[in-house]
């Protein structure tokens, strides 16, 4: 039950991809200048530590900021729009968290195999690092077709997160109280009491019921 925002999505996808790109940048930076100062017996221990990086922007940008912007990413709150949990109330931590489909797939395809050399001394860590960027590329994908071609606008992990994408100023008990007319012109919206309509309140004309026609002499 929200008004169409794909257009706003998808543009907040466009800014959100740049913000969290400049983030992990800046991520990378740091990394860089404070493991000038650390010890690594070698090159494997030093990619593990900057393999988690990506995992961390993720989970900054698209879980932890959005709990406190009430669902919105910086790129959401530019284009007024927000996360919402499935009866359009705030979504909750693990919701956001459940929702965030990146950040799980940095950690399967890129701490993991790093982790896994460094214990085990496997030599796949650059397969599964393709592997990663061709299930993230397909995913992204997924959510994006999803979101466009169903009417609830919701990509595979809004469905798993049980979460919705609305306008900032939508509220679902104004939604509630508009009149007969004005839902008329909202067709995006499935109202409750539509669903199960009732008769009562409306006078019933039986059909043996005098009529009386008022005739001008």
């Amino acid at each position: 039950m929200n008004p169409n925002v794909k257009g706003k999505r998808i543009a907040a996808v466009i800014l959100d991809s740049i913000f969290q790109g400049f983030l992990t940048l800046l991520f990378y930076i740091i990394a860089l200048i404070s493991g000038i100062n650390l010890d690594f017996d070698s090159i494997y221990e030093f990619l593990i530590y900057i393999s988690i990086i990506p995992a961390v922007t993720l989970f900054l940008y698209y879980t932890l900021i959005p709990y406190f912007l009430k669902g919105s990413t910086f790129g959401k709150l530019l284009l007024s729009i927000r996360v919402v949990s499935f009866d359009f109330q705030k979504a909750s931590f693990l919701q956001l968290l459940i929702r965030n489909v990146r950040f799980f797939l940095a950690i399967l395809t890129s701490v993991i195999p790093y982790v896994l050399y460094f214990a085990f001394q496997t030599s796949f860590v650059l397969f599964l690092g393709i592997f990663g960027s061709f299930l993230n590329f397909g995913a992204q994908l997924t959510i994006f077709i999803m979101i466009l071609s169903n009417d609830e606008e919701r990509g595979f992990h809004d469905m798993i997160a049980n979460t919705y994408v609305v306008d900032r100023s939508f509220d679902i008990a104004k939604a509630n109280q508009v009149n007969a007319l004005e839902r008329q012109t909202m067709n995006w919206a499935i109202f409750e009491d539509d669903a199960n309509p009732t008769n009562n309140g409306i006078p019933n004309q039986q059909d043996e019921d005098d009529i009386e026609i008022l005739r001008k002499d």
